[in-house]
């Protein structure tokens, strides 16, 4: 599997999960906001591809779509196929549903952290 290409904003999404689930970015942010960045966070954390699919993967859950073009092909205005499959994986039952777990999992793991 490969990691998929994100622009700047997307990266600095990426590797800030720790820290947006911690709560250090929710003074800059509305609910709404906060809401959206770590779906986001979390989102971005989870995802890959292969040469023909693109990949969500979290727990047990499991989302495969098919690339049938080039992901990076415009296929409407500004958006990009890689951005409309982004779109079809996270409006999936299974995504709130892994996205659930995992904010029940940080959950028990801050807990048991602190803890030690």
């Amino acid at each position: 599997m490969n990691e998929i290409y994100l622009d700047e904003n997307e990266l600095e999404l990426k590797k800030n999960l720790i820290p947006i689930m911690m709560g250090e970015w929710d003074n800059k942010l509305t609910d709404e906001e906060q809401r959206q960045v770590r779906t986001l966070s979390f989102f971005y954390n989870h995802i890959s591809y292969t040469d023909d699919h693109l990949i969500f993967s979290y727990g047990e859950t499991l989302i495969k779509l098919r690339a049938e073009i080039d992901l990076t092909m415009h296929i409407q205005g500004e958006m990009t196929y890689i951005d409309y499959l982004f779109i079809l994986i996270r409006s999936e039952q299974r995504f709130d549903k892994a996205f659930t777990e995992f904010l029940r999992d940080f959950k028990i793991d801050s807990i048991i952290g602190s803890d030690s």
